[in-house]
């Protein structure tokens, strides 16, 4: 006898899969850096990873790892970043792939915590 599981019991387990990988990822940074998130909650600290992880993905950023930064920068240094109008005219007009771009300001982001003295806010 085959089991089969619906679409809906699929699209079900993968959405809590993910809310249990947002979850562990925002309980990783405030073990990493407790002090910038020290004023909200787990679970508000997942949905902010889960609104973050989902702006990278929506311009097209696809390896994990700058995805991962992309949501550390929104939780740690600068919250809503990705929402900057110019932040956005260069993911959706500066030429390149979407991780050249985020490269890139990854890199300036990088610069500028430098010139105000607070590289120590700069792991990559």
């Amino acid at each position: 006898m085959a089991f089969t599981l619906s679409a809906n019991v699929i699209g079900a387990l993968n959405a809590q899969q993910q809310r249990d990988s947002d979850l562990r990822f925002a309980r990783d940074i405030r073990a990493f850096r407790p002090d910038p998130v020290r004023h909200v909650s787990d679970p508000e600290l997942a949905e902010i990873v889960r609104l973050s992880r989902e702006a990278a993905r929506g311009f097209g950023l696809r390896d994990d790892r700058l995805v991962a930064r992309f949501v550390m920068v929104d939780a740690l240094i600068a919250p809503g970043w990705h929402r900057d109008p110019q932040v956005v005219a260069h993911f959706r007009d500066a030429s390149g792939s979407p991780e050249a771009k985020a490269g890139d300001l990854f890199q300036l982001i990088r610069i500028s915590l430098r010139q105000y003295g607070r590289e120590a806010e700069v792991w990559w």
